[in-house]
């Protein structure tokens, strides 16, 4: 655990002289800034021994995300930061006499990753720590992508998203696809957590200038509890 945090930090903090280096004469971008903000709602469910649903608590979000990626050849170090705030029981309450108390508890959270960025293959890892009011906790972060996103693709990702939990899941598989215009991607798959089903996810990123790619996200529970996500970002080259 202690490995992974500080593989976090120091890829925040390689970030500054990383961007300063001028790999690429050409004038391709290689230097990106994203930002997104989410909202959704996800069960907490409480099962009895034989998978019997005892207690629902459905609990709503919100989410804002930043991250910065820049690239040399084929190397890429992404560093991230935001906000996530959702509804929690208060736990400083113990008398069982009195239900518990929904508040809001928001946890901000630093994440980096450093990887492999080539035509047909991608591999991001590294790591997320999250602030939360009993204690700094950290979590992987990671990417595989096969294929190329000219054309088709396949990705797996764990807290990839510019936004930790909203507009999509912390887990997630699909496919994604070149619509033909340069930079126009779809992607649709499924995602796991926090929400307590399957979620159906689509990804849209849609350039609206040669430097400015709007990106709508989704996700919808296939349960039965009415969980959802959406988000809204942008991503700009420079």
């Amino acid at each position: 655990m202690k490995k992974m945090r500080l593989f976090a930090l120091g890829s925040l903090l390689l970030l500054p002289y990383v961007v300063s280096l001028d790999s690429d004469s050409s004038n391709v971008p290689n230097t990106f800034v994203e930002f997104a903000l989410s909202k959704g709602l996800y069960a907490d469910v409480t099962r009895d021994c034989n998978g019997n649903v005892v207690k629902v608590d459905k609990r709503g979000f919100w989410d804002a995300g930043g991250k910065i990626t820049h690239e040399i050849s084929v190397l890429k170090i992404t560093a991230g930061a935001g906000v996530t705030n959702g509804d929690r029981d208060n736990v400083d309450r113990d008398d069982s006499y009195y239900p518990a108390i929904v508040v809001q508890h928001a946890t901000p959270y630093l994440n980096g990753t450093v990887g492999l960025d080539t035509k047909y293959f991608g591999l991001d890892a590294g790591g997320a720590l999250l602030f939360e009011r009993t204690g700094t906790k950290t979590m992987p972060v990671g990417n595989i992508r096969i294929g190329t996103e000219n054309l088709l693709y396949l990705s797996c990702g764990l807290g990839q998203n510019t936004c930790l939990f909203g507009g999509n899941s912390i887990v997630d598989v699909g496919l994604g696809f070149s619509l033909g215009a340069p930079r126009s991607l779809l992607w649709l798959g499924v995602g796991e957590f926090p929400y307590d089903g399957t979620v159906f996810s689509a990804k849209l990123d849609l350039p609206i200038s040669d430097r400015i790619v709007i990106q709508p996200r989704g996700g919808l529970g296939l349960g039965q509890f009415g969980e959802y996500s959406i988000g809204i970002g942008a991503k700009m080259a420079f």
